[in-house]
């Protein structure tokens, strides 16, 4: 169950009897669909995704999006896919478009800025859902870094107070 009215049930891999390899092309049917054909856009700027490296066919975001933080690593191989991340795939296209007060009646997300290497980036944070789309600023468009589930209480409460802190 969601909390936001905009976004809709997650999409679970029982949904497709625990096979994770069609769970994983419906995902990435989305990704293509909602995501990297065209580009969404925030404030009139287009969102774009990085492509770069590609591995098994599919574009490094698509990987970003429905995989552990690997900052730690960049060797593609090594990523493991996270199911709280695959299950809400469908939801930035929505939470990123939405005016959330105007078309929910409601603040699903509250939206920062944070300053992080000398780059803007401005966060997506919707605490009933527990749930954080990450942008970075550029000259002419946006560069969509991540989104994720945000599992545990700690890092929970640490995220509404880099909002309060940001707001």
């Amino acid at each position: 169950m969601c909390y936001c009215p905009q976004l809709e049930p997650i999409i679970e891999l029982a949904n497709y009897q625990g096979n994770f390899t069609i769970y994983e092309e419906y995902l990435y049917n989305v990704f293509l669909e909602s995501l990297f054909s065209q580009p969404i856009y925030y404030n009139g700027l287009p969102i774009y995704l990085k492509k770069y490296p590609v591995f098994r066919d599919k574009e490094s975001s698509f990987y970003h999006l429905t995989c552990k933080d690997f900052n730690h690593t960049n060797i593609e191989a090594q990523r493991e896919p996270d199911l709280r991340r695959c299950e809400r795939l469908h939801w930035i296209k929505p939470a990123i478009e939405t005016n959330h007060i105007s078309e929910c009646h409601q603040t699903c997300f509250y939206i920062y800025n944070k300053e992080v290497r000398n780059k803007t980036r401005l966060h997506f944070f919707n605490p009933q859902d527990r749930y954080m789309i990450v942008l970075e600023k550029r000259e002419t468009y946006y560069l969509l870094i991540t989104a994720y589930y945000i599992e545990y209480e700690n890092m929970l409460n640490k995220k509404i107070r880099e909002y309060e802190d940001n707001k």
